[in-house]
C-alpha cells in the first residue's frame, strides 16, 4: 500500500469513528460538533478523488478537485479557530438555504419543461388520431368497392379478373389495417411518455415540498436565530456564511484571516481549471513548430496529488486535536515516517 492510500483510508477509518461516537453520544449528533467533520472528510474525499485521476494519467481535470481540498481546508480550519458553535450553523444553515433555493428554482424550470413536452406530445396524439381516421376510412372504402364489384352479376368479366380484384382490395385493406396498427402503436408510445413525464413532475412536486420544508425550519427553527440575526445586518448584500460577525467577503480575504494567504497563490492558479481558464494550455510550442499536450498527461495530476497531500498533512493535526484524538496522529505519523525514511 502506498503512503496516499494508507493516509485516504485510515483518514476515513477515523472519520467513522468520530461520527460513530458522536451518535453515541447525542443520538443525532449537533451541527456545531459535526460540522467540522464534514468538512474534513470533504478534504479526504478529494484527496481519493485526484488520486483516482492520477493513477489514470488524467492530469489537468485533477486541479479543479486540489482547489476544492484549499477551500475546503480554509473552511474547516475558520470552524475551528474561533466560535466554533456559531460558524458551524452559519456553514450549515448558508449551506442548506442556497441548495434549497437552486433545487426549487430547478425543479419549477423542469416542470415547465416537462409541461410543455406533454403538451407537444397530445398534440403528436391528435395528428396520429387524425391519420388513423383518415386510413380507417380508406380502409371502409376499399371493403365496400370489394362488396359492390363481389355483388355485380356481370357474367362477361372472366372468373381471373374477379381473382385480381378480389386480391387487389384484400392487399390495399390490410395495408390499411396495418398503417392503423402502427399508429395506434405510436399513440401508445407517446402515452406511456406521457405517463413518464407524469410521474417525473410528481417526484419533482414532492422534492420541491421537502425543499420548501427545509426552508421553512431554516427560517423558523430557535437553532439558527443568531445566524438568521447576523444575516439580517447585511440585508441588500450577498454575503457569504464566513462574512457574518466577521465582515469577510471573498475567499483572499478569508485566507487572510487564516494567516494562510501564501496559499491563496496556489489556489488562484488551481482556479484556471475550474474556471475553463486555461485551455489555451493543452499547447506546446518549440521551434516554432505546434502540438497538443497527450490527451492523458499524468504532470498535472502529479502537481494536483502534491498540493491535495500537503494541504491534508496540514489539516490532520488540527482535526485530530479538535476531536481528542491526538493520540491516533502520533500513530499516523509514525507510520508515514515508516513510507519515507
Amino acid at each position: 500500500m502506498n503512503p496516499e492510500k494508507y493516509l485516504i483510508n485510515k483518514l476515513e477509518e477515523v472519520n467513522k469513528i468520530i461520527f460513530s461516537e458522536l451518535m453515541e453520544q447525542y443520538g443525532d449528533p449537533p451541527i456545531e460538533k459535526v460540522m467540522p467533520l464534514l468538512l474534513f472528510r470533504k478534504i479526504v474525499e478529494k484527496c481519493d478523488a485526484i488520486k483516482i485521476l492520477h493513477d489514470n494519467n488524467c492530469g489537468q481535470p485533477a486541479l479543479s478537485f486540489a482547489r476544492s481540498v484549499l477551500e475546503n481546508r480554509w473552511y474547516f480550519m475558520f470552524i475551528i479557530d474561533n466560535d466554533s458553535e456559531f460558524r458551524s450553523l452559519s456553514y450549515y444553515y448558508f449551506d442548506k438555504k442556497d441548495n434549497a433555493k437552486k433545487e426549487i428554482k430547478e425543479m419549477e424550470y423542469y416542470n415547465t419543461v416537462l409541461l410543455e413536452n406533454i403538451s407537444k406530445n397530445e398534440g403528436y396524439i391528435i395528428q396520429y388520431q387524425a391519420k388513423i381516421s383518415l386510413v380507417e376510412g380508406l380502409k371502409e372504402k376499399c371493403v365496400i368497392r370489394k362488396k359492390f364489384f363481389q355483388n355485380q352479376k356481370l357474367a362477361k368479366l372472366p372468373n381471373t379478373m374477379w381473382e385480381e380484384i378480389n386480391i387487389k382490395y384484400d392487399e390495399m385493406i390490410k395495408g390499411h389495417e396495418e398503417e392503423i396498427i402502427k399508429n395506434k402503436l405510436k399513440i401508445e408510445e407517446i402515452e406511456k411518455r406521457i405517463e413518464s413525464f407524469n410521474v417525473q413532475i410528481e417526484e419533482m412536486k414532492i422534492t420541491k415540498e421537502r425543499q420548501e420544508k427545509i426552508l421553512r425550519r431554516l427560517n423558523q427553527d430557535e437553532l439558527f436565530l443568531e445566524v438568521r440575526q447576523e444575516e439580517k445586518k447585511l440585508l441588500g448584500k450577498r454575503p457569504n456564511w464566513y462574512t457574518l460577525k466577521t465582515g469577510i467577503s471573498s475567499i483572499f480575504q478569508l485566507s487572510k484571516n487564516l494567516v494562510l494567504q501564501d496559499e491563496y497563490i496556489t489556489y488562484a492558479r488551481l482556479s484556471q481549471e475550474v474556471h475553463s481558464a486555461n485551455a489555451s494550455q493543452q499547447l506546446i510550442v518549440d521551434n516554432n513548430i505546434t502540438t497538443l499536450t497527450n490527451f492523458r498527461d499524468e504532470k498535472g495530476s502529479e502537481f494536483a496529488m502534491a498540493m491535495a497531500s500537503t494541504f491534508l498533512s496540514y489539516s490532520i493535526e488540527p482535526f485530530l486535536k479538535f476531536y481528542g484524538k491526538e493520540e491516533i496522529y502520533k500513530e499516523i505519523s509514525e507510520r508515514m515516517y515508516q513510507f519515507y525514511k
